[in-house]
């Protein structure tokens, strides 16, 4: 018998647009990021650079995704509706607001309500 001590987690599944050169690019830019913040001495502009060369190739790969997602719709109609289904999901939704008196916010109108409330005293303060 084999108790295991980890915790297990699923895996997100990778966005559908993401190609190998785009991969590539940001595993770059995570470690380039890495090196900035850990010894200052690393060039704050090769960091920048690598960074905007990966904001590039991401965008490409989602704009030659999107292309290739429109043109094969018709011969392919199982990844676009593949697509289609991740995008109409709900990512997170907003969490309970604690209010002035303490008590957390029970439904989506107090919600906006409370929000409604903090930003206007936030921007009242400001003027």
């Amino acid at each position: 018998m084999c108790l295991t001590t980890g915790i297990l987690r699923k895996k997100r599944p990778k966005p559908l647009w993401l190609n190998k050169e785009a991969a590539i690019a940001i595993k770059n830019k995570e470690k380039s990021h890495q090196m900035w913040r850990r010894n200052r001495h690393y060039s704050y502009t090769r960091y920048c650079t690598i960074r905007n060369e990966c904001t590039r190739k991401v965008k490409s790969a989602k704009t030659s995704f999107a292309d290739k997602l429109a043109t094969e719709y018709k011969t392919n109609p199982k990844t676009f509706w593949k697509y289609v289904q991740r995008k109409r999901k709900v990512k997170e939704d907003v969490s309970q607001l604690r209010k002035g008196n303490g008590l957390l916010t029970k439904n989506e109108f107090k919600k906006v309500e409370e929000l409604n409330r903090f930003f206007q005293a936030s921007l009242l303060k400001k003027t």
